[in-house]
């Protein structure tokens, strides 16, 4: 890798076979594969160490809350930068998991859209993504893992399967490190003799030729001026915000922008909403002792994690999302009150989380007379609930301190979401001091994506309890808020369909009446599952790499 910065191109003409916009694990992968070929590929990148952080954040939250600085990585590694899932082996992880069958498919009522290609169509591929992270393909059923069924003992499904009957399976879901494209893949073009990295180079626009079918260059603005890319092919992967402000902002001649003929370049934002969706109380010690239930662990030497969903079966016969349930360690500050049969006081607890934010923010708590009654009853009850819980062994450690009241759990919902037109990225009038139109980022979820993520924690709620020896009381149905974050997941906004009128680009993420600009990475993806996203990006970026490749090329 011919690693420089930007600044020192200032007045040239750079020239290469393929040219990427974006050093994040799609441009990484499809580069790395290039260049291994003996294919010359360059790597724009826009940050560099020269170049302060805050001149690259262009894009302003006006949806949902949601911190985007914090959800973008910058940088060589791009999202991997934000790893930080900690393992039983040396390093950061992420979750790495194939995206269902059923993910590709429309679903009537849920998803009206569906995937120009099919699962089977990606099964090369995913083999190829797993060894790119020198993992074997980690899957439910190759594992012995996988266990599903009703709580009361039918078959989800089955004849005489009560409409309400619970169900649940476990998901397996591998764990691959960041340092692959921190260090490893970046190593790996630095070690051919056809890749270079270009950091500190922030693409300004996107010029097409005459026949407005073909991109003829890049202008990339840095520190100290201008330069040019010249390419035969140019693949944008910058992330789903970056690549639709890109193709928007392209305008010198198109007047709404490139592949933007229909109106969907940044619309389809999607995110996978992590909510806090219920309480769980363990009846004894089983998940102190055994963390392989819920924590990160070692298989056969591969890291994993166990979470759980509902049956596809299940899904389909109730119209719902896809969603993934996880367990995390509960803060001993977060008050759990109960009422008289056990269940939880979800009125008074988010009053308690109401004070407590306000002492936070050292501001007077909004609260009515009746619910200052209401805490004033609970608070006692709430400090010694909290005191037996510092007391009591915890599942994050290695060994529990004392025997007490096993501690309580949160259970987390990572779920799909149902592509929204209004959730988008677009334009402002205002420009970044590289001179391009900055933007704005509207996410925005739905009531069906409530009411699938509501109806799922009901349905999974007795498997929990039954499989993990817990009490598990929904937070979902009271007057609590619910908490809800982003994963750092941005997908949608160049979605891929067979045509034109319904998406940005093609099978081959090639952009729709473009000759050869092509789009990598979540963008592309018109619907998402339940699965983390960095394992379908990669497949479909080695998919890219093996369509670009000049044999491939001259022979279609």
């Amino acid at each position: 890798m011919h690693a420089q910065a930007g600044h020192e191109l200032v007045g040239q003409v750079l020239r290469a076979r393929v040219c990427v916009v974006g050093a994040g694990p799609a441009g990484l992968a499809l580069a790395t594969r290039l260049a291994g070929r003996g294919v010359d590929v360059v790597v724009l990148e826009a940050a560099d160490p020269a170049i302060p952080r805050e001149r690259l954040e262009t894009v302003r939250n006006v949806g949902m809350r949601y911190d985007l600085p914090n959800q973008r990585g910058r940088g060589v590694g791009g999202g991997a930068l934000l790893w930080n899932l900690p393992t039983p082996v040396e390093g950061l992880h992420l979750r790495l998991r194939e995206m269902d069958a059923q993910d590709f498919l429309p679903r009537p009522g849920v998803r009206e859209t569906a995937w120009p290609l099919t699962r089977p169509d990606l099964d090369a591929w995913y083999e190829a993504a797993w060894a790119l992270f020198d993992l074997p393909p980690v899957r439910d059923g190759a594992t012995g893992l996988s266990t599903s069924g009703e709580a009361d003992g039918t078959p989800a499904g089955a004849p005489g399967a009560a409409p309400g009957a619970s169900a649940g399976e476990e998901r397996l879901f591998g764990m691959g490190p960041a340092a692959v494209f921190t260090e490893r893949l970046p190593r790996a073009l630095e070690a051919s003799s056809t890749g270079r990295v270009v950091t500190g180079s922030v693409v300004t626009d996107i010029r097409t030729d005459r026949d407005l079918g073909t991109v003829s260059s890049l202008t990339c603005a840095t520190l100290g001026g201008t330069f040019t890319v010249e390419a035969a092919e140019f693949v944008l992967a910058g992330g789903a915000v970056e690549n639709a402000r890109l193709l928007l902002s392209a305008r010198s001649r198109h007047t709404a922008g490139i592949g933007n003929a229909s109106g969907h370049v940044g619309r389809w934002f999607m995110e996978h909403p992590h909510v806090e969706s219920a309480l769980l109380r363990p009846r004894d010690q089983r998940l102190v002792r055994d963390r392989a239930l819920w924590d990160v662990h070692l298989r056969d030497g591969v890291p994993v994690m166990r979470m759980r969903a509902l049956p596809p079966q299940v899904v389909e016969r109730e119209g719902l999302l896809s969603t993934a349930f996880y367990l995390r360690r509960r803060p001993v500050t977060s008050p759990v009150v109960t009422t008289g049969d056990g269940g939880l006081d979800l009125d008074t607890m988010g009053a308690l989380r109401s004070v407590r934010g306000s002492l936070a923010s050292r501001r007077a708590p909004s609260l009515s007379r009746a619910q200052i009654a209401h805490v004033a009853a609970a608070l006692p009850g709430a400090i010694r609930r909290a005191g037996q819980q510092a007391l009591a062994p915890d599942p994050g450690r290695a060994a529990p301190r004392r025997r007490t009241v096993p501690r309580a759990m949160n259970v987390w919902a990572m779920s799909e979401q149902v592509p929204h037109w209004r959730s988008q990225v677009r334009l402002t009038d205002q420009r970044d001091s590289f001179g391009v139109p900055t933007a704005e980022l509207d996410w925005q979820l739905t009531d069906p994506d409530w009411q699938s993520l509501v109806r799922s924690q009901q349905l999974i709620t007795p498997y929990l309890g039954a499989t993990l020896g817990a009490r598990v009381d929904s937070l979902l149905e009271g007057s609590l808020p619910p908490r809800i974050y982003g994963g750092a997941h941005q997908m949608g906004t160049t979605r891929m369909a067979a045509s034109a009128r319904d998406g940005v680009v093609d099978v081959d993420c090639r952009v729709h009446g473009m000759a050869n600009l092509y789009v990598a990475g979540a963008s592309v993806f018109p619907t998402v599952g339940s699965a983390n996203p960095t394992l379908t990006v990669v497949a479909l970026a080695l998919r890219l790499a093996e369509h670009l490749r000049p044999q491939h090329r001259d022979q279609h």
